[in-house]
């Protein structure tokens, strides 16, 4: 007799989490039968809490292929105990929190496993954490997400979970604890090609006229486990759907159908086809499917792990080793994949049509951009702007949400003259209204802005005269304008006027950011003072328009809406006043708040000093933290905290994480040994000691990364423990390093000749500048040129 256990574990630190995926198949004869480790687990069960695993519905038959619904349902009549992980999903594609025991074992198959065994995944999702009562908490899951059980004949089934937790154990030691099932029984039928060819027909009716989300996503599921050729061939033709809410699960389904010859026969004729596009997904999944065709030999069974580059289960090298060879086997192949399917593109995407043709020139322009340089051919740069020329031809051909998506996230990418005139088009085609993605209007302004300063000004300009709003308040900020003293009565009037709050924020950002103070008496008597409780997106850039017309005004309402206890602004006001208006009485503000009673508000405080805060604020810092040490250093354990607890500490161990990090990663100082010695002597918290054990462990880091982040304005350099927003907030950093420091930079090129060339310009312009301090900035000689697919 034998059964299959899959194990799951994972590695918790912070979201998206990573999920390690373990397949282990175990010998039943050799250890110990099914009903004697079922009773064993049961032993161990907590005896207050009552896990019922129960058939959905009562449905004991299934079809080979049809969705095995269970359902999960946690008690306790112990109050106020034990809270439950009641996760419905995740975004690696399976949830890790079930160890499930199947007889007979050799039946089944993780229809998953070469999708999972070559590396980790980036997971996680929103879950809850109710606490149990006598009432069931019901979790329903689907049994063929870990097996494909498609012989027929009777299976008995339990699950040993790991979703509850002990309230009563110390906060620090609290984990999720297994809990073990009852066991149920259920039979798969023998097969029925009637049966099967019925469900597909109604699948595919279903995922063609279904309107709401949930149906589609069912349909979706049910499509992915029904394992027959035609739900093969039907997964290859609703793949190419990126906005279709069921496509992760067609994702999924093409890597676990046993039909993958015809898949990717399939796919490989729809990459050539007029009517059909080609998505990132569609494209990388070809490359992985063709791969693992070519080379079907399974990797030997390993534990990933994210401490070490070595993923093993044993200490047998060779083993390992042949881990590595099959792994790199497929990875090279699938980088010549690639390049073959890249080329076989490039020839046919000028036949394909409309929408087809965008997403396809989509894909292969994101193909450019993820390619290492080293990798890249000699025409790369020219196919590069041949392809953003003709996406701009087809850009209206997108629905509105990839044309939002490409100019907020990928505009380095796709950014060139010819989408001057689909800009134009979106600006028209919803004007006088909101638009119909949002901010899609907001962004063609910001883009067309970039492109053609004097144009977008114009424009700009002509979307804050109009009445009827219909973009965001932060799309008509980009201007280079300090003021704009022509639109001060439009500003006055539009706070003025307004007969509800609906709109008042628009308004509210365009006074912070442009009015001058020929209207400050006006904006005076509206705002009224900040026991009026207004809104928070109100608030801030009204008192940022103060602080910045009127200091003394403007500082003494900051003050006062830290202390207003009528909203929970209070609890952000600092920052965000900051973000639009810094003024050096901010900093008198924060350190006089580091003390405030409020956890919260000394936080965000502490917060605005790492960023904005002059070398003087420090010593401030570092007073509050030795303050928050004697407070709480006789009673470490009451900062630890769990989910339920009654007596939750968090915003206090926050208020030390965030002490901590403003000393340590701050912009305008870099804390030496002494002070990260001192900082470790008065940390409280398990958390905050390893975050300063590392930096001092870490030292001085010379690595400067370059991120670009889609906007021209929005991108990111990274280096010794901060994240830098300008080249003004890198050279205030840089100049901080003692001479002789060598820093290397590292930019990882998106493949637009443009903004090459300005990565070029920049690292220029901060070699001259360092050379005056004696510090040298070199480039990374040695990229990280891996493209690996598994």
């Amino acid at each position: 007799m034998k059964r299959l256990v899959l194990l799951h574990r994972c590695l918790r630190e912070a979201f998206p989490i990573v999920f390690i995926f373990e397949i282990v198949r175990v010998n039943a004869a050799a250890t110990t039968d099914f009903d004697v480790q079922h009773k064993n687990c049961l032993t161990n069960n907590p005896p207050d809490v009552v896990f019922l695993l129960r058939l959905k519905d009562g449905k004991t038959q299934f079809h080979p292929g049809e969705s095995i619904r269970l359902e999960l349902c946690f008690s306790s009549k112990r109050k106020n105990t034990y809270t439950l992980d009641d996760g419905r999903y995740d975004r690696s594609g399976r949830l890790p929190n079930e160890n499930w025991n199947l007889e007979p074992g050799e039946r089944v198959t993780d229809p998953l496993q070469e999708y999972f065994e070559g590396g980790c995944f980036m997971g996680g999702g929103l879950r809850g954490m109710p606490t149990l009562t006598s009432t069931n908490e019901v979790i329903t899951v689907d049994l063929n997400e870990w097996f494909k059980i498609d012989q027929p004949g009777k299976y008995r089934l339990y699950d040993v979970s790991a979703r509850i937790i002990d309230q009563r154990n110390p906060p620090a030691a609290q984990q999720e604890k297994p809990i073990a099932s009852n066991v149920v029984t259920f039979e798969i039928l023998p097969t029925d090609q009637s049966w099967a060819a019925k469900r597909l027909e109604n699948i595919k009716r279903t995922l063609k006229t279904a309107i709401e989300e949930e149906p589609l996503r069912d349909a979706a599921r049910g499509l992915r486990f029904l394992n027959t050729e035609g739900a093969a061939r039907e997964l290859v033709n609703q793949i190419g759907n990126e906005q279709h809410p069921g496509h992760f699960e067609f994702h999924l389904g093409l890597f676990s159908s046993p039909y993958r010859k015809i898949i990717v026969e399939e796919m490989e004729k729809k990459l050539v086809a007029a009517d059909y596009p080609i998505s990132d997904t569609f494209y990388r999944d070809l490359v992985k499917l063709k791969a693992l065709l070519l080379h079907p030999e399974p990797l030997p069974v390993v534990i990933h792990t994210l401490n070490q580059n070595t993923m093993t289960v044993t200490n047998e090298e060779a083993v390992i080793e042949r881990w590595r060879k099959t792994l790199k086997i497929r990875n090279d192949e699938g980088k010549q994949l690639r390049m073959t399917y890249f080329s076989q593109l490039l020839d046919v995407v000028s036949a394909k049509k409309d929408f087809a043709r965008a997403m396809t020139l989509r894909t292969l322009l994101n193909n450019i951009s993820n390619t290492p340089l080293t990798q890249r051919n000699p025409d790369s740069a020219k196919q590069f702007e041949k392809l953003q020329i003709l996406l701009a031809v087809s850009f209206q051909k997108l629905p509105n949400e990839i044309q939002a998506n490409l100019l907020e996230y990928n505009w380095q990418t796709i950014r060139c003259p010819g989408l001057l005139p689909p800009l134009r088009n979106i600006l028209q085609s919803t004007q006088g209204k909101a638009a119909v993605y949002p901010d899609l209007r907001g962004l063609a302004l910001r883009r067309i802005y970039e492109l053609s300063p004097e144009e977008g000004r114009k424009l700009i300009l002509q979307e804050i005269r109009t009445p009827q709003i219909s973009v965001y308040p932060a799309a008509l900020g980009v201007l280079s304008d300090k003021t704009l003293p022509d639109l001060d009565e439009v500003f006055a009037e539009g706070l003025e006027k307004r007969k509800d709050l609906d709109g008042l924020d628009y308004y509210s950002f365009l006074v912070g950011r442009y009015a001058t103070g020929a209207i400050l008496e006006r904006v005076k008597k509206f705002f009224g003072g900040v026991s009026k409780g207004w809104a928070c997106a109100i608030q801030a850039p009204l008192l940022a328009y103060f602080l910045r017309v009127d200091p003394p005004y403007g500082s003494d309402l900051v003050d006062q809406a830290v202390d207003f206890q009528g909203t929970g602004c209070r609890h952000t006001v600092l920052e965000e006043v900051a973000k639009m208006h810094w003024d050096p009485s901010l900093e008198k503000i924060a350190i006089k708040h580091l003390s405030n009673p409020d956890p919260e508000v000394a936080a965000s405080a502490a917060r605005m000093l790492k960023r904005y805060g002059s070398p003087a604020a420090l010593k401030s810092l570092q007073d509050r933290l030795q303050n928050f040490h004697s407070q709480w250093k006789d009673h470490p354990k009451d900062l630890d905290f769990g989910y339920g607890d009654a007596k939750n500490n968090a915003s206090h161990a926050q208020l030390e994480n965030a002490l901590v990090d403003a000393i340590g990663g701050a912009l305008h100082w870099f804390p030496d040994k002494t002070i990260l010695k001192q900082t470790e002597a008065f940390c409280v918290t398990s958390n905050s000691l390893r975050q300063v054990q590392g930096w001092m462990n870490e030292g001085i880091t010379n690595s400067i990364t370059h991120v670009n982040l889609g906007d021209r304005d929005d991108w990111q350099l990274s280096m010794a423990r901060c994240q830098l927003n300008s080249e003004a907030d890198l050279k205030t950093k840089l100049s901080q390093f003692p001479p002789g420091t060598v820093f290397i930079w590292n930019w990882w090129s998106n493949g637009n000749p443009e903004e090459e060339s300005r990565d070029q310009k920049l690292f220029g312009e901060l070699q001259k500048f360092l050379a005056q301090h004696n510090i040298k900035l070199e480039r990374n000689v040695v990229p990280n040129d891996e493209m690996n697919f598994w």
